[in-house]
């Protein structure tokens, strides 16, 4: 079950804000840049007047915080237990960019049996 989905259910007026910033994190994780969040604030509670969309407080560095310490643990916890005594492909690819900061890119490649279809 997701975070997100598990704050839903508490169904407490906070719980509903904590999985909206939880979900709309993943979003911007998976969609689009991090800073790209930082938008988003005056939209939501522009449009999203009286609601629980309206009470998003989400911004970058929380963004991040979020992701960091709450998503990536979860997803992580998530992935072993699909990996674990299956096989799997490793792809890494490293680069160096202008600034002469190294990069390292690590993907898992998986059948996943809950999906039936294969992960990246």
């Amino acid at each position: 079950m997701s975070l997100a989905r598990k704050a839903r259910e508490a169904n407490a007026p906070s719980n509903l804000t904590k999985a909206a910033e939880i979900e709309l994190a993943v979003t911007v994780l998976c969609h689009s840049a991090i800073r790209t969040v930082d938008y988003f604030n005056s939209f939501l509670q522009k449009y999203g007047e009286n609601s629980t969309i309206s009470k998003v407080k989400l911004h970058r560095t929380k963004c991040a915080a979020v992701i960091k310490n709450i998503v990536a643990p979860s997803f992580k916890a998530e992935m072993l237990d699909e990996l674990r005594d299956k096989p799997f492909t490793l792809l890494i690819d490293e680069s160096t960019d202008v600034g002469t900061t190294k990069l390292l890119c690590v993907c898992v490649r998986y059948v996943s049996l809950k999906k039936k279809e294969i992960c990246t």
